[in-house]
């Protein structure tokens, strides 16, 4: 699986296609593997998709907080 920008998806079947291994590989754009993700870890529904956000969130910003010096990287989100 490769997980890449929008931008990015093109190149990336291209080169899986000149390499003989697009049957091999899922290329995913990286909003739609987060989505997915999201979806998945919310149970597909509403108030378990909210908390999985939230959970997102709130594991990226402690990731932010013991690495970055700027404190204006971290998210905010609101349910």
């Amino acid at each position: 699986m490769i997980v890449t920008t929008k931008t990015l998806v093109a190149v990336a079947e291209a080169m899986a296609e000149a390499r003989s291994l697009v049957d091999r590989l899922d290329v995913l754009e990286i909003e739609q593997f987060l989505a997915l993700n999201l979806y998945e870890w919310g149970a597909f529904n509403s108030r378990g998709r909210k908390a999985a956000v939230g959970q997102l969130v709130d594991a990226y910003n402690s990731i932010i907080e013991s690495v970055e010096t700027d404190p204006s990287l971290r998210m905010e989100y609101r349910s």
